[in-house]
């Protein structure tokens, strides 16, 4: 016997291609996906339940491509004078004792449940696979980069301690991927990214910063190499390498897909490198502003086919704690550029799932389920797009709305 169908209206209807209709208008096999549309479109099947979700929009669950789940427990920073003070933070307070690390996942897991995020690309710090099996028992898919630093002397134990962690480790399970993050070129060797593509995992790094980053690997100086011979990482300056942070990388791993997060600073030649390449940018909005980083060339990327996703950073960031939202980034670029939910669509899934390695047929709905839907809110009711974006809205998975009365037609 079939499934019983549910017919679904609302305000409106987008998918992750910035397709929309409205009025919209979703069938259910089951749980299933069948048809959306139109109402009209769809027409009223025989024996289908029916709802009318009024002053509601519906859309896919959105994708993450960059956060620091494991950073929650610290909460929204007021600001900070530099990036050297946001990095003291975050060394003097993240969790490294497992069960401080799964309370802390377990706050950035309902934070982004509440934003409306599906997926996600969750950095890993503190050398620990906590987050990994905590991602694993959450409602997120996507993956769990594991972070390294492995630079100067303390490259070797840096990659050894990587490599015990990935020992007997299953690596795919329960819709998460275990992935490696080279934390970034001023604190990863050549060799450290080079091994990390060897062992033919996911790959995310922090790449194009900020400038010193530029300075360090560029011409050998600045705030990085001084930092480095403090700590006793480099005895000497290192010598500069005469490219930019964005070549070094393409260097060390040409050709491998990877997801690098920010790139708040790539110069034109950069840009066409990143075109040529199989890099996905994860750009996070409200973490480059927080960190003084106003003019991202993301705009200028998309059009020369660069694949930009859009990620959150962690909540020191985003200026709340009640979720951790792309909803909140998407309303952001709006806000400063008039940036249309068409444009901001594939940003918002599409792209940061296939850099995840997910099928996007979840996000077109062309292979979708209920419990893979979002319904924003509103008491004015949303007519086009762009409403979405210009509205305070509220967030809820179709799947969960208990207003659904199933009503037969």
């Amino acid at each position: 016997m079939n499934s019983p169908q549910h017919l679904i209206h609302c305000d409106l209807l987008v998918d992750g291609l910035g397709r929309w209709s409205a009025p919209g208008a979703v069938l259910f096999q089951g749980d299933a996906v069948i048809a959306t549309g139109t109402p009209t479109e769809l027409g009223t099947p025989l024996e289908a339940h029916f709802d009318r979700l009024d002053g509601a929009a519906i859309m896919p669950g959105l994708v993450n491509a960059h956060a620091h789940l494991d950073l929650s427990l610290i909460g929204p920073l007021d600001g900070v004078e530099d990036f050297t003070e946001f990095a003291g933070v975050v060394m003097a307070h993240r969790p490294l004792e497992d069960r401080v690390i799964a309370e802390a996942m377990n706050r950035g897991i309902s934070q982004s449940r509440a934003g409306g995020t599906l997926a996600i690309g969750d950095i890993a710090g503190g050398w620990s696979l906590q987050q990994f099996a905590s991602l694993q028992g959450s409602p997120l898919i996507g993956v769990s980069f594991l972070e390294l630093l492995a630079i100067g002397s303390g490259q070797d134990e840096g990659l050894r301690r990587v490599a015990e962690l990935l020992e007997g480790v299953q690596v795919d399970a329960h819709g998460v991927r275990l992935g490696l993050q080279p934390h970034a070129p001023y604190s990863c060797s050549r060799q450290a990214y080079q091994w990390c593509a060897s062992q033919g995992l996911p790959l995310s790094t922090h790449l194009a910063e900020m400038p010193e980053e530029e300075q360090f690997i560029r011409h050998g100086s600045g705030m990085f190499a001084s930092y480095l011979q403090k700590i006793g990482r480099l005895d000497a300056p290192p010598t500069g390498l005469g490219i930019s942070p964005i070549e070094f990388v393409l260097d060390a791993v040409p050709s491998v897909p990877l997801i690098a997060a920010h790139v708040n600073h790539p110069s034109e030649e950069d840009l066409g490198l990143l075109a040529d390449s199989s890099i996905t940018v994860a750009y996070c909005p409200r973490a480059s502003s927080f960190l003084g980083h106003d003019q991202h060339q993301w705009s200028t990327m998309a059009g020369l086919g660069i694949s930009v996703a859009l990620g959150t950073d962690s909540v020191l960031c985003t200026g709340r704690d009640d979720r951790l939202s792309i909803l909140d980034e998407m309303q952001l670029l709006h806000q400063r550029h008039g940036t249309s939910m068409e444009e901001l669509m594939p940003m918002a899934t599409i792209n940061g799932a296939r850099a995840l390695g997910l099928p996007i047929a979840r996000w077109t709905l062309e292979d979708a389920t209920i419990n893979d839907l979002l319904v924003l809110g509103s008491p004015r009711g949303f007519a086009r797009p762009v409403d979405c974006l210009e509205r305070s809205v509220s967030i809820q998975w179709l799947a969960e709305d208990r207003s659904l009365k199933r009503e037969t037609t």
